[in-house]
């Protein structure tokens, strides 16, 4: 009977020992199982904010290049504005000098004050169109200073995330 004992606890130590290696791969299954689900859902949620990141990323470069495309377009206008004053310049100078010794002095004195308004008109137009380029420029900056913020944060990101 003692022999008997000792077989039937030996025979439930043997089963239990089954029994809990067993229950031990398949938690290990279900902890591997939950580990690449979790692995999948952060993967998701890289995907999604990387995707989010693009799009607003793509949303400030799209309204920096419209409001590069009106900065162009002011500075076009400028230009054409400094370039009239400029020809209307020139040929009242080339009026002046064909007409130079048959004017009176007095009409000499208007020629002066014509002219120095042109003078005035071409250096306002050139402040406006020198304005411009620093706006321009400053607009540019800004952009690429967003472009270096998104390029970076990203990297953190991806570099939070890979093991």
């Amino acid at each position: 009977m003692v022999f008997h004992t000792n077989t039937l606890h030996v025979y439930s130590s043997a089963q239990q020992k089954k029994k809990a290696s067993a229950q031990a791969k398949k938690l290990e299954r279900d902890i591997e199982t939950r580990l690449q689900d979790a692995q999948r859902q952060s993967e998701a949620i890289v995907a999604r904010f990387e995707q989010d990141s693009l799009a607003r990323y793509l949303d400030t470069l799209d309204a920096g290049l419209e409001s590069a495309v009106d900065h162009i377009k002011v500075l076009r206008q400028t230009f054409d504005e400094f370039q009239t004053a400029n020809l209307a310049l020139v040929d009242s100078l080339e009026k002046h000098a064909s007409h130079a010794g048959k004017r009176r002095r007095d009409q000499s004195k208007e020629d002066e004050q014509m002219h120095n308004g042109h003078a005035e008109d071409i250096a306002q137009a050139f402040g406006r169109f020198e304005k411009e380029i620093l706006g321009t420029r400053k607009m540019l900056r800004k952009m690429n200073k967003a472009h270096h913020d998104t390029t970076k944060f990203s990297q953190h990101l991806l570099a939070c995330v890979k093991p």
